[in-house]
């Protein structure tokens, strides 16, 4: 009798230990020490998408965003179901001990000469300062077949690709901003990330350094602040009347390169899944940033234009557009080659 009691109070011990054991890996696996990732195959809806008609107020303006009119000029922006292609290994994690800064750069499937030269230069895994760089090219789909199957063999070698299957176009950037908050949301966990894009030139260690000196660098979006720019009517980069009829935009970060700080991803995406999805990236992610209470800041360094070259001021820059003043559209990737080895070879600059 006291055999079989002791066997029974064993067992229940043993039961008890393989739970605590389980828990802990879950817990080791799934929780950091500022918010939890709760993987979407785990819990299938974490966070419901109900989007709906907002007020949102910025302290000098108030915005009406009525969804009835974003679903009848841009249905797909609002009904679109993130639904991945692939995604890049090894990408996410922190330890107590270094930093991890994602470089998550937007590139087209047909853009495959700047996406090696990126490779070749900024676009590279390594350390700087404690800091563990690991870049990303988020994508989506175009209807060449031929080029996607080269898409695929990239993906394959470099395993660095993070693809939607949407289609590719301008007004289509907005559904990179939210999938790839979708994406961070439910699995991934890092300390900053760097949106960026695919034409222009990025010096990771004066992202660092930046990082590294900006007081309280985790309260804020960092970029090249655009204070409530007029709207346009006309050209890409259009909004209609019906659509949004006030005359001046949200304040936004410039969509060529702004930083987020890991622990701003849930807010931010919490904001997007109740707000129309505007067709213009940078400005929605304005309107994120305002109904998630999350203040933008203008950093020194982003330059989101063109600036002659000077290898010194290069270095001490996070973002470059093009080499040429006042330019917007972006370094080939033989530029960017020839300016990067410029760069790196230069001594003695001094910091600014």
């Amino acid at each position: 009798m006291n055999k079989s009691k002791t066997m029974r109070h064993f067992l229940k011990f043993m039961i008890c230990l393989l739970i605590s054991i389980l828990l802990g890996i879950f817990l080791y696996c799934c929780v950091d020490n500022k918010y939890i990732i709760i993987k979407k195959n785990f819990l299938s809806s974490a966070i419901p998408i109900q989007r709906d008609s907002q007020i949102l107020d910025d302290g000098k303006y108030v915005y009406l965003l009525d969804f009835e009119k974003y679903r009848e000029e841009f249905p797909h922006l609002q009904d679109y179901k993130c639904k991945m292609i692939s995604e890049p290994k090894q990408l996410c994690g922190r330890t107590k001990s270094s930093m991890t800064l994602i470089l998550a750069i937007k590139s087209h499937p047909d853009s495959f000469d700047r996406r090696h030269a990126l490779r070749q230069t900024w676009a590279q895994p390594q350390v700087i300062d404690n800091f563990h760089i690991k870049p990303t090219f988020l994508m989506a789909t175009i209807e060449n077949k031929t080029k996607m199957a080269m898409v695929e063999i990239e993906v394959s070698q470099y395993q660095d690709i993070l693809q939607w299957d949407f289609t590719e176009s301008h007004t289509n950037l907005s559904l990179k901003e939210y999938c790839f908050l979708e994406w961070m949301m439910y699995n991934c966990v890092v300390d900053f990330v760097f949106k960026g894009d695919d034409d222009e030139f990025v010096y990771p260690p004066a992202i660092v350094k930046y990082l590294k000196r900006t007081p309280d660098v985790t309260s804020y979006i960092h970029g090249n602040l655009r204070v409530h720019t007029e709207v346009l009517r006309g050209g890409k980069y259009k909004i209609s009347h019906h659509l949004y009829s006030m005359n001046v935009l949200p304040t936004f970060v410039s969509g060529a390169g702004f930083i987020i700080p890991g622990i701003l991803i849930p807010p931010l995406y919490r904001a997007a899944t109740v707000l129309p999805v505007f067709p213009l990236d940078d400005v929605y992610f304005g309107f994120l940033a305002i109904k998630a209470n999350v203040t933008l800041k203008h950093g020194h360094g982003f330059y989101c234009w063109g600036v002659r070259f000077d290898a010194c001021k290069y270095q001490n820059a996070l973002i470059i557009h093009s080499v040429i003043e006042n330019d917007v559209n972006g370094m080939s990737p033989k530029t960017l080659l020839d300016v990067w080895g410029k760069v790196i070879k230069q001594k003695n600059c001094i910091e600014v």
